[in-house]
């Protein structure tokens, strides 16, 4: 008998796997992941695997206040790399309990990946996991270092117009500390580690735990653009729904591209000359027309507004690769923009969020 998260289950006497009388035992990250708009069914999951096949998973689910969201259970795989679980009908639906969990191993002597579903039986997620690299400090994982990344819309009816940016910093073993905004000003910040297939599992709660959530996976693969890119699912910010449900204000994808960033010895994007030399773009957001500003950008990474009209600022930080700045609406409202620049496409990108809550799109880019 195995206790799983206050139910209990029957398993057998732990059978030979494949041929094998062991599990390699290794640490699995992933997400949960629905073609839902409900944020019960995404999350993220990690799975510790022993030698003799038994597990401990932790995952979590949803954002909404309202209920238990995160959960801590074990188990153990059959002689075919299985695991099932049912659990008893849930008489308090405020709780989002799993009733079901199958998953699968995809290799019995060294498993790389798990598959599987968990519902209960309202809301159901796949599974995805991977196994996490094997990196040490004597093997460092050829991806450490420090990248910046953008995304923006996908072209989804709804979804805010500006550029979310990001930091993210990988350490010699593979773990990701990153931590952002999205394009409509919500902040986030997040860990997870890489795994064997140089791949991120991205999930995270934006703003708090009920102004939305971004998930999906990001690829590690070095091309002239970049460095990482993807798409990301992005449920926005709840809104009241039936039975105190989690009802997106929008939902849709972001596409992200993110390039290593290394702090330059001078101006942090590269110029064609050395004066009216940057282009600054604001658009969308409440403006009645975009708007623009050529100014200088030294090799100091110091801003020169010329003419400067009143609210204009641009302030950049030559270590991280992110920016600052303002501008003034029509209204004489001044309103605050933030992004990071993407060090290998030599561009910026941001967001601002006037004071309607409208956001829009910042670039920045060298006068041609």
């Amino acid at each position: 008998m195995i206790a799983v998260g206050g139910l209990t289950c029957l398993l057998g006497e732990m059978p030979k796997l494949f041929g094998q009388t062991t599990f390699e035992p290794a640490v699995f990250q992933g997400l949960l992941q629905s073609d839902s708009d409900n944020d019960e069914s995404f999350g993220f999951i990690t799975l510790a695997l022993a030698r003799s096949g038994s597990f401990t998973v932790r995952f979590n689910l949803g954002v909404n206040k309202i209920g238990h969201h995160s959960y801590a259970k074990t188990g153990r795989f059959d002689a075919n790399g299985a695991f099932h679980f049912e659990g008893p009908e849930v008489t308090d639906t405020r709780y989002a309990i799993a009733r079901i969990i199958d998953l699968q191993l995809d290799n019995g002597s060294a498993p790389t990946q798990i598959h599987g579903i968990i519902t209960d039986l309202t809301h159901s997620s796949t599974v995805e996991m991977e196994r996490v690299a094997g990196s040490n400090s004597s093997n460092p994982t050829p991806e450490a270092g420090y990248y910046t990344f953008l995304f923006s819309d996908s072209g989804a009816t709804g979804i805010p117009p500006g550029y979310g940016y990001g930091s993210a910093t990988i350490n010699r073993v593979g773990r990701i500390s990153a931590r952002g905004r999205a394009p409509d000003g919500m902040t986030f910040s997040r860990s997870a580690s890489l795994t064997v297939n140089n791949r991120w599992p991205f999930f995270t709660t934006l703003g708090g735990k009920t102004r939305g959530i971004l998930s999906g996976w990001l690829a590690f693969e070095e091309s002239p653009a970049t460095d990482f890119a993807g798409q990301l699912i992005w449920l926005g910010p709840e809104q009241p729904g039936p039975n105190q449900a989690f009802v997106p204000e929008f939902s849709g994808t972001v596409s992200v591209a993110g390039s290593r960033y290394a702090a330059p010895a001078g101006s942090v994007i590269e110029m064609n000359s050395s004066t009216n030399n940057l282009h600054l773009s604001m658009s969308g957001g409440g403006l009645e027309t975009s708007m623009a500003r050529d100014l200088t950008l030294t090799s100091a990474n110091k801003s020169i507004f010329s003419p400067r009209l009143e609210g204009d600022a641009l302030s950049v930080n030559r270590t991280t690769g992110l920016f600052s700045g303002s501008f003034l609406e029509s209204n004489n409202r001044t309103v605050i923009f933030r992004g990071a620049i993407l060090q290998k496409q030599n561009i910026g990108g941001g967001y601002f969020v006037n004071r309607n809550g409208e956001a829009g799109q910042v670039v920045l880019s060298p006068v041609e």
